[in-house]
Order: structure tokens, then C-alpha cells, then sequence
């Protein structure tokens, strides 16, 4: 059954207690989140979206300070969590309200582990259910008040199918045997949390970074470090304030002057008004420093330069690929490469050795296991114990 969408507003913390009272004899929630972190250096959870069997209910937490009611619910172990692209989700509600989300279900996962290409919401959602998902509010700045009725009946549109859809993934899993992977995996996704960066480089999170020889690094890394604090001063997404690929191009280049800097062309006007000087400045403190105190991207020590690892590793992506094949299931689903790398690299193999590494789950040693094993046992380099 599809729950009508005439959704509850619930922006007051007697509103919310009596809700939560309603929902103690349920054993499944369909949750949704609305953020501003197109909108706001630190985002925040700006609109829940609840769904029972029966109800939708639109949870406002920048009007109501009783949030922590919620958590029980959140945290009951006999009432399932219906999350689509729970990881987001699972790691906001803990860095925003300590909520530590479980037992979950992942209708986005399990729509890939049944082999299914478009993945996303609105694709799912028009498959299934020949709903038309408008995307004109999923970059609307939910941190703003009043809410348009427009915008409420997307966000509960969210919600209204997740339910149903639950059950229908549910019964494909058991159908084909996968069900145990997703829960799996699920459970797995439910413990997921905001890493805390401490004092790493910012260059260790920026994609392109491991390419740049020491000095271009150096320049952006101080690059970086500038426009998280402009970002933080204007509470704007660091992209908002200068774009990755306007820092690499700055970095890369390494310009010496104002005039080499817009010959770029990966600034604007203002930017360059505004930013242009500092940005060269920061560069140009980078190209006098002596080599020694240059930084250096800490590339691990992986035998990939091993022609025998090299062999290896293309022998198990050949076998993943046939295995992906015939489950039509994507090949990175199956075992990502970074676990793949760290089989192809280990000397001595074996059931239990493949069971000790990181990243290494239950399902895949009963799917993978024996397959990396017979896959290896011509290989060279790599001894296969029993």
C-alpha cells in the first residue's frame, strides 16, 4: 500500500512528542533528508521526511529543539530504516543529532545488487511506480523559511514509495539469492561516520592531487588552505568560493604574476579582483621555498611497479569481470580495486587469509573466495595455502 501524500508539518516540539508517540507500534520507517551544503560552509539537516505505513510526516529541525526524541525511534532495533543513499544520510544524523541509525535498508544498494543500472530515485521511482520526480527542488536552499507547498510535496514524494519499494527489492533479493549480501552491506552502512581529518593535508581529499610534482603541491595545499578560510568567513561550500579545477590550474602552472593568473582563464572578474593577488602571493611563497621543505603526496608502498603483482591483479580483474557478467552486477559492486590490489599484493593466500583483510566482507569470501583462490593458483609470486 502507497501512502497518500498529504504530509503532517511538524515544525513545534509538543508536535513532534505526540508523533512520536503514534509511531510505537510500528516495524518500518522510510526516512528522507533535506541539507543546505550547496548553500552553507557547514551544512546541517534542514527537513526530515518520515513515512509509516499510513502517515508522511515532514519534520522541521530548525524550529524545534526536541530533536533527541527521534532517537529511540532511530535507534530501535525492531524498527527497520528505509534510506535511499543511506550513506549521506546515516552520517548527517550522527554528526547532527548523535543518532546512531539501525537496523537500515538501502533500496538505492539493493536496486545495484539486482543488477540494475539507474539506481537513483528518480529513475527508480519512474520504473516502478511511473512517478515523475520534479528536479527542479533537489539544489533549492532548504534552510530557508517559509517552505513553498511545492517544495513539501517533493520532499514528501521522497518517502511515499519507499516502503513499498522495500518490499519489492526484498522478495527479488530472496528470489535471487542476495538478500544475505545486502544486509550485509547494509548493516556495514549503518555504522559509517564523518571521519575525523585531524591534521591531514587538505591535498589527500582533492582528486588530481597525487599527480602534482612537490612544489606544485606544496602551492596547493596553502591554496587550499586559503579558500577554507575565506569559505568559513562567508559561510559558502568551498566551491563556491573557488572551484577545484581553477586550483589545480593555478597550482599546476604556478604563475608569477597577476597578468599570468588570469591568462588561465579559470577565474572570473571578481575572482581575480578579489582573490587574484593572495592566490599569487601564496603561489609564489611556495616557489622560493627550498626543495627540502617541499611536500610530497605519500604514495604507499604497493608492489604495483611488481610486474608480478601487475599479473596478478589482471588476472583477478579478468575473473571479476566474467563474474560480473554473468550476475549482472557491476564489477565494483562485486569487489572494488582497492581490494583487489590488496589481494593481488599479499604473498600467501588462503580462506581464512582472505577473511582477515580490510574491506573484506562475509558475502564476497562465500561468492569470491574460492574464485581468487583458483584464479591464483597459477600465478606467480603468490603461494595458495589450504
Amino acid at each position: 500500500m502507497i501512502v497518500e501524500n498529504h504530509p503532517l508539518l511538524i515544525n513545534g516540539g509538543e508536535a513532534l512528542a505526540a508523533f512520536v508517540d503514534s509511531l510505537q507500534r510500528i516495524d518500518v520507517l522510510a526516512v528522507d533528508l533535506e541539507a543546505d551544503s550547496l548553500y552553507h560552509y557547514h551544512e546541517k539537516i534542514c527537513l526530515m521526511q518520515l513515512a509509516t505505513e499510513n502517515r508522511i510526516a515532514l519534520v522541521d529541525p530548525l524550529d524545534i529543539a526536541e530533536m533527541s526524541l527521534l532517537k529511540p525511534v532511530f535507534e530501535n532495533p525492531d524498527v527497520l530504516k528505509i534510506f535511499h543513499g543511506a550513506d549521506y544520510d546515516i552520517r548527517s544524523l550522527f554528526r547532527d543529532f548523535g543518532f546512531c541509525v539501525g537496523p537500515i535498508f538501502d533500496t538505492e544498494l539493493a536496486s545495484r545488487f539486482l543488477g540494475n543500472r539507474h539506481s537513483g530515485l528518480e529513475a527508480v521511482l519512474k520504473e516502478r511506480f511511473g512517478v515523475q520526480v520534479d528536479k527542479r527542488f533537489q539544489k533549492k536552499d532548504w534552510s530557508k523559511r517559509p517552505l513553498s507547498d511545492e517544495m513539501l510535496h517533493y520532499a514528501a514524494q521522497d518517502v511515499q514509495y519507499l516502503i513499498p519499494l522495500h518490499r519489492m527489492l526484498h522478495q527479488e533479493l530472496m528470489d535471487c539469492g542476495r538478500l544475505d549480501w545486502v544486509r550485509e552491506e547494509c548493516e556495514r552502512l549503518s555504522r559509517v561516520r564523518y571521519a575525523d581529518d585531524g591534521n591531514e593535508p587538505h591535498f589527500l581529499r582533492f582528486k588530481g592531487a597525487g599527480k602534482l610534482k612537490p612544489r606544485s603541491l606544496s602551492a596547493l595545499e596553502e591554496l587550499l588552505i586559503f579558500r577554507d578560510r575565506e569559505a568559513r568567513k562567508a559561510d559558502r561550500p568551498a566551491f563556491k568560493v573557488l572551484e577545484n579545477r581553477a586550483l589545480l590550474a593555478i597550482a599546476s602552472s604556478l604563475p608569477a604574476t597577476l597578468n599570468e593568473l588570469k591568462s588561465l582563464h579559470v577565474l572570473s572578474p571578481r575572482q581575480v579582483d578579489r582573490f587574484g593577488k593572495e592566490l599569487v602571493d601564496i603561489v609564489q611563497q611556495q616557489c622560493r621555498k627550498p626543495a627540502d621543505q617541499l611536500r610530497c603526496f605519500p604514495h604507499n608502498g604497493s608492489p604495483n611497479r611488481d610486474p608480478k603483482y601487475t599479473e596478478r591483479l589482471a588476472m583477478l580483474k579478468q575473473m571479476r569481470s566474467q563474474l560480473s557478467e554473468s550476475l549482472a552486477i557491476d564489477p565494483g559492486l562485486l569487489c572494488n580495486n582497492v581490494l583487489l590490489g590488496r589481494i593481488a599484493g599479499s604473498e600467501a593466500l588462503s580462506i581464512e587469509r582472505l577473511s582477515a583483510l580490510d574491506g573484506m566482507k562475509n558475502w564476497q569470501i562465500d561468492l569470491l573466495g574460492p574464485r581468487i583462490l583458483e584464479t591464483l593458483s597459477s600465478a606467480p609470486g603468490v603461494r595458495i595455502e589450504k
